[in-house]
Formats: C-alpha cells, sequence, structure tokens
C-alpha cells in the first residue's frame, strides 16, 4: 500500500486525519491510530484517535441522512431528514458538551498529574542531594541514616500519591468509556427508534398508497360505466336526431310538393279568375249595350203605341192605364222588361185578343 505524508501547513490537524481516514476507507482499510500515523505525523495519539471517532460519527450521520426517506414520498423523506438532522444535532451537541467536560477534567488531571511529576522529580532530586549528602558525611551515619529514613518514607509516601493519581486517571479512564460507552447506546437506541419509525412511516405509505389504488380502480371502473352510459346515450340521440332529419325532410319534402301544388292550383284560379273578370267585363259590356239598345227600342215601341192607337187604354192590375202617357207607358215598359215588351208588342198586333 502506497502512503503519502499529509503537510500540517496545509491542513489542521482534524483535517489531515479526516484525509487520512478518507485515504484509508478508499483502500478499504478501517482507520486507526497506527494506520493514520502512516499520512499524518503530527498530533498526540489521543487528540489522533478523538478526530478518528469523529470522522466515524460523521460518516454515520451522513450515511443515516442519504438511508433517511428512501422510497418514500419527497414530502415525508424531507420531513425524515429534518428530524434525523435535528436529533442529530442534539445528539453531536450533547456529546460536544460531554467531551468538552471530560476534556476540562483531563485537562485538569492532565495538570495535576504534571505538578505531581514535578514534585516527584523535585522529591528524586531532593533525594539524590541527601543521598549525596549522605554519601558525603561518613561522620554522621546515624544523622545520614535518619534522613534517609525519611526521604524513603517521603519516597514512599510520594509514590503513594502517585498512585492515588494514577487511580484517579484509571478512574477518568473508566469515566470516559462509560459515557462512551452510554453514547453509543444512546445513538444506537436513537437509530433503532428512528429504523421503527421509518419502517412504520414505510408500512403507513404503503397502506394508503393501497387504499388510494384501490379507490382509483374504482374510480376508475365508475368512470368507464358513466362513459359507457353517456356514449350510449349519445348514440341513441344522434340515432333519434337522425330519424327526426329524415322525417323533417321528408315532410318538408312534401310540404313543399303540397305547397308547388296550391301554388300551381292558386296560380291557374287566378288565371280563371283573370279569364273571368275579362269574361265579365265583356258581357257587362254587351249588357250595357243591350241596355241601350232596350233603351232605344222601348222609346220607339212607346211613340210607335202612341201613334197607333192614341185613345188605347188597358186595364191593368184593377186601375186604367193611359197609353196617351208616354213616360209611364216608358217607365212600365223598363219595369215589366223583355216580356212586357213582348205583351205589348203582341197588343199591337191582336189589339183585340184573338190569339190568346
Amino acid at each position: 500500500m502506497s502512503t503519502f505524508v499529509l503537510s500540517d501547513r496545509s491542513y489542521t490537524r482534524r483535517e489531515a486525519v479526516w484525509a487520512a481516514c478518507n485515504s484509508l476507507a478508499a483502500a478499504s482499510e478501517k482507520p486507526s491510530v497506527s494506520k493514520v500515523r502512516g499520512y499524518y505525523k503530527g498530533g498526540s495519539d489521543t487528540d489522533v484517535q478523538a478526530d478518528i471517532h469523529a470522522w466515524y460519527e460523521r460518516l454515520f450521520s451522513h450515511h443515516c441522512a442519504q438511508a433517511a426517506g428512501q422510497g418514500m414520498p419527497d414530502e415525508v423523506a424531507e420531513l425524515m431528514r429534518q428530524l434525523w438532522a435535528t436529533a442529530t444535532a442534539a445528539a453531536q451537541g450533547h456529546l460536544a458538551h460531554e467531551k468538552s467536560l471530560l476534556t476540562q477534567e483531563r485537562a485538569q488531571l492532565t495538570q495535576e498529574h504534571a505538578q505531581m511529576v514535578e514534585l516527584v522529580q523535585e522529591k528524586q532530586r531532593h533525594l539524590e542531594q541527601v543521598q549525596g549528602e549522605l554519601a558525603g558525611q561518613t561522620t554522621s551515619l546515624a544523622v545520614s541514616q535518619e534522613r534517609l529514613q525519611q526521604a524513603l518514607q517521603m519516597n514512599e509516601g510520594l509514590k503513594a500519591e502517585q498512585g492515588v493519581l494514577l487511580q484517579r486517571l484509571d478512574a477518568m479512564q473508566q469515566a470516559i468509556d462509560e459515557r462512551d460507552r452510554r453514547h453509543t447506546e444512546a445513538m444506537q437506541l436513537l437509530s433503532s427508534q428512528y429504523q421503527d419509525s421509518l419502517a412504520n412511516l414505510n408500512a403507513d405509505h404503503k397502506s394508503r398508497l393501497a387504499e388510494f389504488e384501490a379507490a382509483g380502480v374504482q374510480n376508475e371502473q365508475r368512470y368507464r360505466g358513466m362513459e359507457r352510459h353517456m356514449l350510449q346515450q349519445i348514440e341513441e340521440a344522434r340515432a333519434k336526431s337522425l330519424h327526426w332529419e329524415g322525417e323533417a325532410l321528408s315532410l318538408r319534402s312534401r310540404n313543399q310538393t303540397e305547397v308547388d301544388l296550391v301554388k300551381s292550383q292558386l296560380q291557374n284560379a287566378r288565371s280563371t279568375i283573370d279569364a273571368s273578370r275579362g269574361e265579365i267585363n265583356a258581357l257587362k259590356g254587351q249588357l250595357t249595350a243591350l241596355n241601350l239598345q232596350r233603351d232605344a227600342m222601348i222609346k220607339e215601341l212607346a211613340l210607335a203605341s202612341v201613334v197607333a192607337s192614341p185613345a188605347l187604354v188597358e186595364e191593368k192590375d184593377g186601375r186604367q192605364l193611359d197609353l196617351l202617357d208616354a213616360g209611364v207607358i216608358e217607365d212600365e215598359l223598363k219595369t215589366m222588361g223583355n216580356g212586357g215588351i213582348g205583351a205589348i208588342t203582341l197588343r199591337e198586333t191582336d189589339p183585340d185578343g184573338i190569339c190568346e
């Protein structure tokens, strides 16, 4: 496996560690402190291990955010991603707060440890000084032995204090491990709850989708039935319309024929009336001419009767008619008409009534 060393000047420590983790993951290798050291030499192992944990947390959050909402509607998926982001941010904030507290405690313990180590070193130097003095003071062996005993006692006390410090460090490390374990369990519980919620939402979505599909099938069948019924009604209406259009055309044709016949008969009647009017006018002319001729003949007959028999008197209707009154005779003749003219003519030709 080819490795490269990241420059401390181009990356921060966390960026360099994360870049090394990305390179290891791309090579299908699990990132660890020893493997990251092949890419990055800076920083302490504790800081590098913390950066590796942060890289795993970021990778897990990114994976969960990508997996959230798959196979679900866009609105539900967006809500689930927002829920996951909010929960992750809250968990990360809580974890960051605990890590900050642990970091402060670790820094305090590290400072106390450094102070204790410095004190032990100082005591060790003092012990060495005392031992040197004891070695140089051969004349005061008892005093030197007493001082040596004191130094040994002091050394034992320092060792005891150092043991206490180590125990406190172990207890702090155990507390850190316990908090990490609780955090991991909390993250697992949150992930399990999220998966359960996601499964419930998927099941509810599938159930609603099935209901919508069933309702869609029923609506489609209902629509098809209504469409067939409407098409049937349209066809029946179209057939009736065509029938009535045919009837209307036939009736219009018959009516037109009858109208044409009536018009022809009316025209013939008008022609006949016009011809009759002509004949009537001609007859009126002839009648007028005959009336004129009759009037002339009456006048002639009246004059002739007056001339032929001036004293002739005819009894008619129980009264005496004086034929000398030519005007009365003329009026009577007009009233009697042609029959009276014939009677007068007959009397003129047969005054004695022999022809009767």
